[in-house]
């Protein structure tokens, strides 16, 4: 069963319209249909992302027309699924994840997904990370920022170490700020979001 949401996202800082939202009840992730960026429209259906689809330069000067998407901790779960389902419309995912088996799994999965070893608390890996997409993907079309430690029976408070505390900080938060922080530049040079 399909469950359609008609609300509107908006961004102003990227000028980022999202409109059509659809998931399917098992949770997996339909992308919208249209994606509104700067005022261009962009057909974003499966299928049609070949085109339509405004066209991105590599620095080598080569022209790009498929979409370079990033999702942190895509080895499993929510950020696989996110992974697959943009891989079957056409994107060439890259897979950040800190797990190296189950991320070059996960790659090795999905045609044309490529995989990167990356811890998203370390900034100088994340740096490492955008600098790596700028020089192999020639940019960034999109940053799904799932990467996240998500325990359901943490214990007690009292019984939480305070390095564990900060493990998880680090993940779940400071690691969305350092990924956004690197990818901002790549996300504008390609009109992204």
């Amino acid at each position: 069963r399909l469950k359609r949401s008609n609300s509107m996202a908006r961004s102003p800082r990227m000028g980022l319209r999202l409109a059509t939202r659809e998931t399917l009840n098992d949770g997996e992730l339909c992308t919208a249909r249209r994606l509104r960026v700067t005022g261009q429209s962009m057909p974003t259906s499966a299928g049609s992302l070949g085109q339509g689809y405004p066209e991105a330069r590599h620095r080598s000067g080569a022209t790009m027309t498929t979409p370079s998407p990033t999702v942190t901790g895509a080895a499993r779960g929510i950020g696989f699924a996110i992974a697959r389902r943009l891989t079957r419309d056409g994107w060439r995912v890259v897979i950040a994840d800190r797990d190296a088996d189950r991320g070059q799994r996960a790659a090795d999965q999905l045609p044309g997904a490529r995989f990167m070893p990356t811890d998203v608390a370390d900034e100088a890996a994340v740096q490492a990370l955008f600098q790596d997409i700028a020089h192999n993907e020639g940019g960034l079309d999109l940053l799904v920022n799932n990467a996240a430690i998500a325990e359901p029976s943490n214990g007690p408070i009292d019984a939480l170490q305070p390095a564990e505390w900060h493990r998880r900080v680090n993940t779940n938060l400071t690691s969305a700020y350092l990924c956004t922080h690197f990818a901002v530049p790549l996300l504008r040079s390609r009109r992204g979001g």
